[in-house]
């Protein structure tokens, strides 16, 4: 058993994480799941099933008024490709989809700041060369949803507090390139070289990433 991709709760008082079952350092988990767990690491608590054989839960993302967590689930009997965006009460309850599974990888859900979008990574399957990844912007209840760019290797994104611009990091081949995506006109300008795992201050003015020695920032 192993857990990892831990995002903290808005209150900074808890987090939650993704449990992984079985053979994890050589065969892979059996199953993952998201568990909630405090701070001092007292008090963990199953917020999805993920029981031998059901579920794969991964990318967890806690809205920021505290409510819902959403994250990418794996049903049975599908390819490892093809995950749903889906939701769930931080309080626990019912797992509700935001867009039906049709087949595509819909990963690395980013909340809006008010809470009422969501940005993801959307990857088609692959066919004979790598995937391509488009960034979708949808309505936390599942409508409007739309495709904003194309960002090849796209990753992890970010949203600007005023719901205007994604920060969307790229990593393949142990290096990447930050962009800024202005959603509404649907550009993409590369902002880091040699960057990933980007991140906006709370007041939207700064921005922190990983950088290799040398990164450049553009103008």
């Amino acid at each position: 058993m192993g857990c990892h991709q831990a995002e903290f709760s808005p209150d900074g008082g808890s987090l939650v994480v993704v449990r992984a079952d079985g053979d994890y350092e050589s065969a892979g988990p059996d199953s993952t799941s998201l568990w909630i767990v405090d701070i001092d690491g007292t008090n963990p608590r199953s917020l999805t099933e993920g029981r031998h054989g059901d579920y794969d839960d991964d990318h967890p993302a806690w809205s920021p008024d505290g409510a819902t967590i959403a994250f990418s689930r794996q049903t049975p009997g599908t390819a490892a490709y093809e995950r749903q965006l889906v939701t769930v009460p931080a309080e626990g309850g019912e797992v509700v989809p935001v867009l039906p599974n049709e087949g595509h990888d819909d990963v690395a859900p980013a909340w809006s700041w008010d809470s009422q979008q969501l940005a993801f990574i959307r990857a088609e399957p692959p066919a004979s060369g790598p995937q391509s990844k488009t960034v979708w912007v949808v309505g936390a209840d599942g409508t409007h949803p739309r495709a904003v760019t194309a960002v090849p290797d796209a990753h992890s994104l970010g949203w600007h507090p005023d719901g205007e611009m994604l920060l969307v990091s790229t990593f393949a081949a142990e290096d990447g390139t930050v962009w800024l995506v202005d959603i509404d006109a649907g550009t993409a300008t590369p902002i880091a070289e040699h960057a990933t795992f980007a991140a906006w201050s709370p007041d939207g003015e700064t921005i922190y990433y990983f950088g290799k020695d040398g990164a450049q920032q553009s103008s």
